[in-house]
């Protein structure tokens, strides 16, 4: 392995670690204890100090990588980015490395990978379906939900192993329900740090809109569930930006599909004979977003090549990165460079009203 493979092994032994600790917190994971040992070793083979127990490791993650003292040529993590926050947990950088570095099947949205692999694999393949899970799955209405709403879902739509998916997305609210609140622009539940209300660990719909005063969760005698956290970070939150730009082209007179050929793009919007497909990629760092393309095979690469083909970025990623599409593109090997297009949102009207008739 190159050293920029040990880098992103350690960084995942680390991350994993941390996420198995946080859900049983009496017991410190093998895999935590494997990684400590390998940072150890890293740091003594450039002569630095070395966190000598665990709390020391937890102190030490809260520094930016670039700070570790360590040969980062192509590890495919944020420099400037520490892998926790202080009470929080894992940063977003963190999440998203995370959500890059394993198989689909064992990253964040692992039960949608699922839906997704589903439907395309059945003959013919369920597209219809697929749309209406999807677009279930990114109304905030349905961000938390009562057991009975979530089970007649699934059973409307009419094929078992499709239902078992739907209901893997979410996750029984457990605590009192006064417990909770809900945020006004996602529907999911807040936590309450340093004296306010956060919406999952990066607080994007905060960041967005004003918070206002928080939605309590209403009592009920029946089982409330949320969506899993990696669903809500990675289906519902972009969901919110893809719904938001369908929008604005119907509302320009467009026909928009969404999620077409089983979520080949995000969205298809057609003007006369021609169609112009948009994917959003929501990424917290640019870096993050590259190292993402930096890694696909060719065959992965591919369907972004085609001509009128467009990765989105959010606009309210330029608060934290002015730069943020210009930081993207000059991190992405020079092949990819030339051969996908990464615009702003703002841009998409513009790009579709200049396409020839």
């Amino acid at each position: 392995m190159s050293t920029a493979e040990v880098v992103n092994h350690m960084l995942y032994q680390l991350i994993i670690g941390l996420q198995q600790w946080r859900k049983v917190p009496a017991t410190i994971p093998n895999d935590l204890r494997k990684a400590h040992l390998m940072l150890a070793k890293m740091r003594l083979s450039v002569s630095e100090e070395v966190p000598s127990d665990i709390p020391a490791l937890i102190r030490f993650l809260l520094l930016p990588i670039s700070d570790w003292k360590l040969d980062l040529t192509n590890v495919a993590f944020p420099q400037d980015a520490p892998l926790l926050i202080q009470h929080i947990g894992l940063s977003p950088e963190a999440m998203d490395f995370l959500q890059d570095y394993q198989s689909p099947f064992e990253a964040h949205q692992q039960e949608v990978y699922e839906i997704v692999k589903y439907c395309r694999d059945s003959d013919p393949p369920l597209a219809d379906a697929y749309s209406r899970i999807r677009l279930f799955l990114v109304s905030p209405a349905n961000a938390v939900i009562t057991g009975v709403r979530l089970l007649y879902f699934a059973r409307s739509v009419s094929d078992p192993e499709l239902s078992k998916r739907i209901l893997e997305c979410y996750e029984p609210i457990s605590d009192p329900l006064s417990d909770f609140r809900t945020c006004n622009r996602c529907g999911w539940t807040l936590s309450f740090h340093n004296h306010q209300w956060r919406c999952g660990v990066e607080d994007i719909c905060g960041h967005i809109e004003a918070r206002g005063e928080p939605k309590e969760l209403e009592n009920s005698t029946e089982l409330v569930y949320r969506l899993k956290e990696g669903v809500h970070r990675y289906t519902l939150l972009p969901g919110l930006a893809e719904f938001q730009l369908a929008n604005r082209f119907t509302k320009q007179g467009y026909q928009v599909e969404m999620y077409p050929d089983v979520d080949r793009y995000d969205l298809a919007v057609h003007k006369s004979n021609q169609a112009v497909y948009f994917d959003v990629k929501d990424y917290r760092n640019p870096y993050s977003l590259a190292a993402h393309f930096n890694k696909l095979d060719a065959a992965a690469l591919e369907k972004y090549k085609k001509e009128h083909v467009y990765i989105v970025v959010p606009s309210y990623r330029k608060r934290g990165y002015r730069q943020y599409i210009r930081q993207v593109i000059n991190a992405l090997e020079p092949a990819i460079r030339k051969s996908i297009q990464i615009i702003d949102e703002r841009a998409v009207l513009r790009i579709v009203g200049g396409i020839e008739q």
